[in-house]
This record gives structure tokens, C-alpha cells and sequence, in this order.
């Protein structure tokens, strides 16, 4: 099976998800607040706050009576009543785990306050400390490096569990809030600190209820094991151990588009998506069985000047061979400053190889484009982010204003993108109401796309151009048309990419992009590893490049005459 892995620069259909599905039914905790997620996890998906009253009462302070509850609780603890004072398990249960010290249970205050410092510091105890990388308490700016609670200020900032981290001071012995104490939690858990609770049958998230087997214990005493034992422990990163096990993880469901991205390859690739500049050559690569492959230059950028083409595979950036390196190996090469050159040594065809070198730019990276031909008016829309839409209005009203007599919407080399960008797209062009894409998830259950603009372009003729980087959203739109309106396709049939991903991002910046359903187009066709045939099958040649002919676009427009 081919293995492809998008990156920095690929777009595919993603459907933005948040994690927590309810809403928090508190009066005064309202969804533009800073702890309005943790609320809502710690009262719906670990439900630990309870819901007797109308009110969180999130600034209230917190007892440590109250305090020991919560983050009991929070690690699965829901202790009997003692007979005498009802936090009395809890407290006990804290001196058996070590949480705080038999003097500390001794001379326990329910109604006392609970500070950050003395707080968090229990939390961690709970939470094993070494369970989270941090570096020298420098971060905050009132705290010495000779204070009891400089490790565990460090922690927490690197962290950001608590909500004004931003303001570089910790405050040590400003008394917690219960909103404070959800965010804190919220945050260990959003960390993977649910995994490092001290192994009790008392607690439903130990490892046995964690993994009915005994594969996720042997998981996390092999990563113990190397972090203490390995001869050269000091050289490896705990952290990039973890990142490399999820990663393996997901790349063995088996799936080309489900794969996670560490925190520096989720902003890479939220860069391509929010289409911000850069300095680059300017192409789209994804990552396949046969190597770093080109899915297709950027119109106007340095690569296609140089004739760099889809399904190109480099082989070589600078003489640096990119075999078994991987997509962010090869990115870094490619990038560098403006007006440098990068030579490249190219496989195309599987069998031909060819050098050249390509002058660096700064790659601003083009969403909409229009223009006239033969009073025709052809769109170039070259991918599908949060801004094509805002940038196609705009060209289209331009195009509008030299009333054309069809339209031409040139999908080619289009990778894709958000589903909503293409759905924003369809309503201009389908009747209001009506399904574009019907997506089927795992458990069964069915979802239809829907249509929902002013239909004002539906009058006009239309033909659509199609090509072999055509993928996802591009094709459901394609599809989309092809079966509501009955448009013609010209072109190559296309990628062929009938799921859906869903994007999940963790606290750490890092993200996992996971097929979530499949899409299936008005008439119920399924195009994956298929693709879309085109109605009329132009191919440009070697020489039509040569000599700067289009015949796909010159066979649409006669389409249209």
C-alpha cells in the first residue's frame, strides 16, 4: 500500500473538530471563558463537577477540603464516605499515594486555602512529576531559581495550565479558584498526565483500565526503561520518544492521509493551510512508497519556471540524498533565503533523470484567480482554505463586470482543502438546500453537505478543467456539479481522494489528522483511488509545453463557444 504523508505544503479536506462534544450547562460559565473547555471536559468526559446547582461558581476559592476531592477525582478516585468528615477519604487516600506528607495530614485545615505554589505542588505529586519535561525555571519573572517551588513554576508555565501564564509572573501565594483548579487539570490531562498515575485499583484510570491487555503497560515500562538504563540515556529526548511512538501508531492503521504531526510539523502545516508567504521554490509534496514526491508547483512560482512537475520525485536537494529521510528532512533543504539557489536532481516518469536549479523566492501563496478569454471567463481557484473564498468573491465580482458568456473553473493541480471552503464554492453554482456530499462515518451514521448561497452563477454556463493533482475538496466539487447541474469535465482524470480527516490539536502544539468518513458524491458515487474520468480526455504533451499550449483549456473554452 502507498504510504503518502502531507505535510507543509499539502492541503487536503479536514473538517476542524473540537474534541468536547456537550455544552456546559453552568449559568456563569459562559463559552468565551478561559476555562469554559475544562468545565465542560471535567463536567461531561470526566465528570468529576457536579451539576446539582445552576452554578460553577468558577472564582470562588478553593477549601483544601475541596482540593483534594477534585484531584482525586480527576484521577478516578470516587472514595466511599468515612464516617466521620466526607473528605476524609480523599485526604487519607493523598497521604497513602504520597501526595502530601503524614506531618501535612496531621495538621489538615479543610476550610484552609489552597495557594499555586502549595496546589500545584500536589497536583504534580499526584501526576508524576517526572512524567513532563521542563527546563530551568526561568519563565516566570517572580521566581528565583532558589525557590522551593522554581521546578514546579517551570512546569506549569511550560504547560500553560493556568490561564494568565502570558503574564510571565506565578504568584505563588495567590489562593487557587475552583476555574483555576479545572483549568490546571484540564491541562494535565490534555497532556497525556492521565497515563502517569500511580498504579491503584482504586482508581478507574489505572493501567488495567487504561488497555484490558498488558500491551500498554509494557509500552510505558519500555519507555521507562530506556530514559533510566539506555547506556547513553543522556543523548535521547523522552519527548521525541513519545512523538515517534504515536507516530509509528498511527501510521500502522494503514491509512496514506491519517498521520500526526509533532508541534513543528502542525504549524508547517497550518502555514500552508492559512496560505501564508514564505521563502521556498513554491510546490506541494507529499511523501510516497517511491520518495519525496511533487504533487504540483504553485502557478507562477519558481518550480514551474523551472518546468518542475506533478509526480516528479527528488532525489537529491544540494547532493544531499533525501531516500529514507522523510518530508521534513527534505522541506528544510528546500527552504532558504531569498535570491539563494537549490539544485535538484529529479526523477520523472521513473526513468528519467534530470538536474536543474531553481532560484529561491518569497512564495505568496496565490488562492483565486480570473481572467478573460474569448469573452469567456475562467477562475483559477488553486486551493481551498479558510481565505478562497473572501479572495474569490472578489475576482468574481471583477469577472462579472465583463459579462461572460460561460465560466471555466480551473481545478487543476487544486490539492484540496477545507470542506467548508469547497461547500462556500458549490452555493454559488448549486440551488439552495441541496445535498453536494453525503459523508458516512465510522459508526454508521450519515451526514449530508448542504448547500446553502444565493445560487447566482448557476445560470451561466459552465465547464470544468481537471487534471492528475486534482484531489478532495477540488473533486467533490467537480462531482458536485457534474451530478446537480450536469457539467462537462475536461482534462486527466483526477487523484482520486474520497475521505475525510478530522484535525485534533493537543496542548503541545502538536496534531493528529485522522480519516474520520468517506464522501460520497449527490448520485452516491465513491471516487477513492478511483478518481473523477473527464468527460473529454485531453492530455498536454511534452511539446504542447514546450510551446506554452494549453490544449485542456483551449478544449474547454470551445466547449463554451
Amino acid at each position: 500500500m502507498k504510504k503518502i504523508k502531507f505535510f507543509v505544503f499539502t492541503l487536503i479536506i479536514t473538517i476542524t473538530s473540537n474534541t468536547i462534544v456537550c455544552f456546559a450547562d453552568f449559568v456563569d460559565v459562559q463559552k468565551q471563558s478561559l476555562y469554559y473547555d475544562a468545565v465542560n471536559y471535567f463536567t461531561y468526559e470526566i465528570p468529576i463537577i457536579d451539576q446539582a446547582s445552576a452554578n460553577f461558581r468558577p472564582l470562588n476559592k478553593v477549601t483544601k477540603a475541596e482540593f483534594f476531592k477534585m484531584i482525586l477525582a480527576s484521577a478516578g478516585y470516587n472514595l466511599n464516605q468515612a464516617d466521620t468528615a466526607w473528605y476524609e477519604p480523599y485526604v487519607q487516600k493523598a497521604e497513602e499515594l504520597n501526595i502530601i506528607t503524614s506531618l501535612e495530614r496531621n495538621n489538615f485545615n479543610p476550610g484552609d486555602l489552597v495557594t499555586r505554589a502549595e496546589g500545584l505542588k500536589y497536583i504534580f505529586n499526584l501526576y508524576k512529576t517526572d512524567a513532563f519535561k521542563y527546563t530551568n525555571p526561568l519563565s516566570y519573572t517572580d521566581v528565583k531559581i532558589t525557590d522551593s517551588y522554581a521546578q514546579i513554576s517551570q512546569k506549569t508555565f511550560e504547560l500553560q495550565l493556568l490561564s494568565d501564564y502570558k503574564s510571565k509572573e506565578f504568584i505563588a501565594d495567590k489562593p487557587l479558584t475552583r476555574a483555576d483548579i479545572a483549568h490546571i487539570l484540564y491541562g494535565i490531562h490534555k497532556n497525556g498526565g492521565i497515563f502517569y498515575l500511580p498504579e491503584d485499583e482504586n482508581s478507574q484510570f489505572n493501567t488495567e483500565n487504561i488497555q484490558q491487555d498488558e500491551t500498554f503497560k509494557i509500552f510505558v515500562d519500555v519507555l521507562d526503561t530506556i530514559t533510566t538504563e539506555y547506556i547513553e540515556k543522556d543523548s535521547i529526548n523522552r519527548e521525541d520518544l513519545i512523538y515517534a511512538a504515536i507516530t509509528a501508531m498511527v501510521n500502522q492503521i494503514g491509512d496514506p492521509y491519517s498521520i500526526y504531526l509533532t508541534p513543528t510539523d502542525a504549524s508547517y502545516y497550518q502555514e500552508s493551510l492559512d496560505g501564508n508567504s514564505f521563502a521556498g521554490i513554491g510546490i506541494y509534496l507529499s511523501e510516497e512508497d517511491d520518495g519525496i514526491t511533487i504533487l504540483t508547483p504553485l502557478k507562477g512560482s519558481p518550480a514551474e519556471k523551472a518546468g518542475l512537475k506533478p509526480n516528479d520525485i527528488i532525489l537529491e536537494v544540494d547532493g544531499v540524498s533525501l531516500e529514507n529521510m522523510g518530508m521534513e528532512f527534505g522541506v528544510e533543504l528546500l527552504r532558504g533565503e531569498i535570491g539563494t539557489y537549490v539544485k535538484l536532481k529529479i526523477l520523472r516518469d521513473g526513468k528519467t533523470t534530470i538536474e536543474t536549479r531553481v532560484k529561491r523566492d518569497l512564495i505568496v501563496i496565490p488562492y483565486v484567480e480570473t481572467e478573460m478569454i474569448d469573452s469567456v471567463g475562467v477562475i483559477h481557484y488553486y486551493q481551498f482554505t479558510g481565505n478562497s473564498h473572501s479572495q474569490f468573491q472578489t475576482e468574481i465580482t471583477k469577472l462579472l463586470e465583463q459579462n461572460p458568456k460561460g465560466l471555466i473553473l480551473d481545478l487543476r493541480n487544486n490539492p484540496g482543502g477545507y470542506l467548508y471552503s469547497s461547500k462556500q464554492l458549490l452555493s454559488h453554482f448549486t440551488g439552495y438546500g441541496e445535498t453536494i456530499a453525503t459523508l458516512t462515518f465510522a459508526d454508521g451514521s450519515q451526514q449530508s453537505e448542504i448547500a446553502y448561497g444565493d445560487s447566482s452563477l448557476k445560470s451561466y454556463p459552465i465547464v470544468i478543467l481537471l487534471n492528475e493533482g486534482s484531489a478532495s475538496a477540488a473533486e467533490i466539487v467537480a462531482l458536485a456539479l457534474r451530478d446537480l447541474n450536469g457539467t462537462k469535465i475536461v482534462g486527466k482524470t483526477s487523484y482520486g481522494k474520497g475521505k475525510i480527516q478530522e484535525i485534533i490539536t493537543y496542548n503541545d502544539g502538536s496534531s493528529l489528522k485522522l480519516s474520520n468518513a468517506k464522501w460520497y458524491s449527490p448520485n452516491g458515487t465513491y471516487i477513492n483511488k478511483i478518481g473523477i474520468k473527464p468527460d473529454y480526455e485531453i492530455t498536454i504533451t511534452e511539446q504542447d509545453f514546450i510551446n506554452n499550449r494549453d490544449t485542456q483549456l483551449e478544449k474547454a473554452l470551445s466547449l463554451l463557444k
